[in-house]
Parts: structure tokens; sequence; C-alpha cells
């Protein structure tokens, strides 16, 4: 991630909740969250240049698309209304919950409720399409 800032707030985040930590890459990090029921949420964490400027995203996958081929599309769009920052997406064959916000705009706070929105729209879908805990 281009700014330490970021980074050392998720390190802290993860150590306060019994999480994990990874730097996976310059720009990339994996927060792994524990959630109910023994399940766990891998985020990963990226800083990226798009549109006019810089943005914070968080990623999760769901499953992959070839998992769920009975499901209905318009019902992600639908419930993408329901959520403060996340939205269901669909990247690379897989199906996923993604949060991004500009840069230089976000608090901790923010980041906080971003990256558990994410790990438990994505968790919840998973154990609801899946049954399983992959991710």
């Amino acid at each position: 991630m281009v700014n330490k800032h970021v980074q050392n707030y998720l390190k802290g985040l993860a150590e306060e909740i019994n999480g994990k930590y990874t730097e996976y890459s310059g720009d990339t990090v994996i927060v792994t969250l524990p959630l109910e029921d023994g399940r766990y949420q891998n985020v990963k964490g990226y800083i990226t240049p798009r549109g006019d400027g810089i943005m914070l995203e968080f990623r999760s996958k769901i499953c992959k698309l070839s998992e769920i081929p009975d499901v209905n599309p318009l019902e992600f769009l639908e419930m993408n209304r329901e959520f403060c920052y996340a939205k269901i997406m669909c990247e690379e064959g897989y199906l996923e919950v993604a949060a991004s916000t500009k840069y230089e705009l976000c608090t901790y706070d923010q980041v906080r409720y971003m990256i558990f929105e994410v790990a438990q729209t994505a968790d919840n879908l998973e154990k609801k399409l899946t049954g399983v805990d992959v991710y």
C-alpha cells in the first residue's frame, strides 16, 4: 500500500480482533477476520489509482460463478442497495464483495466499517450459496 498509516491501522485491527494480517505485495494486504460460528473471511485491501484519484478498496471472494449456475444475478443487484459501502460484483470468474472510497478522504472508523461490511456480507453469501467456509 502506498501509505503506511492504513497498513498500520489494519495490523492493529487484526491484532485487536484476533485476526491475521498478511502483507501480500507492495500494494496489497490481506486481513483475515474471525466471524460468528468459528467462520473466517479473507479481505484483500488495495490502494489503487482509479478515475481522478487514489482509491482504497477492500475485496472478498464469495465463490466461483460456476458453483452457482442457477442463481439470478438480478438478486445481487437488488441486494447492493442494502449496503452502505459494499457492492456485489463479478471479477475473473468469481462472485465477490467490494467496497471503495477515496483514499485521502477515508477515516479509520470508515476503514473499520468497510472491511467488516465486506467480510460479513461475503461470508453470509458464501454460507448461503455454498454452505462452506473457503474464503
